[in-house]
């Protein structure tokens, strides 16, 4: 069973941010999947660090477009990218160096970090920039 699935209620009216946030609930699942099914920890790995790259490139890009629409949020959201990425990095080392294994607590950290991201700091951000595209197109 799916723990990262995409529905409606993620869109933001934002093309490429939610084909972006598509992707990171596909990759997270893509994770998920791997643990539940017993892969390597290889794999795993390698799951992992797709997420964190898929996810830092999509970092950027959101806060590209926030910084070109001069969203005042920027730096709050900001932070959050980067503690969510310290985390995963954390992660990540512990994992490599065997230290730590994926839980079932990890993935749902994850999980509720990623739909509460969008539900709220996302959707504002989205708001924002929907609105400030069309005050430029007028």
């Amino acid at each position: 069973m799916a723990l990262f699935t995409w529905n409606a209620q993620y869109r933001l009216g934002l093309e490429p941010m939610d084909a972006e946030h598509m992707q990171l609930f596909a990759l997270a699942d893509e994770l998920h999947a791997a643990l539940a099914q017993g892969a390597s920890r290889q794999l795993v790995r390698k799951r992992l660090s797709g997420l964190i790259d898929h996810a830092r490139a999509h970092f950027a890009h959101e806060e590209e477009w926030m910084r070109r629409h001069q969203y005042p949020g920027l730096n709050a959201h900001r932070i959050h990218h980067e503690g969510l990425i310290s985390k995963a990095l954390d992660f990540q080392r512990d994992l490599v160096a065997e230290r730590a294994v994926l839980s079932a607590g990890t993935l749902q950290f994850l999980k509720d970090w990623l739909t509460l991201h969008l539900a709220s700091e996302d959707r504002s951000a989205a708001d924002y920039l929907i609105s400030a595209r069309a005050g430029s197109a007028g």
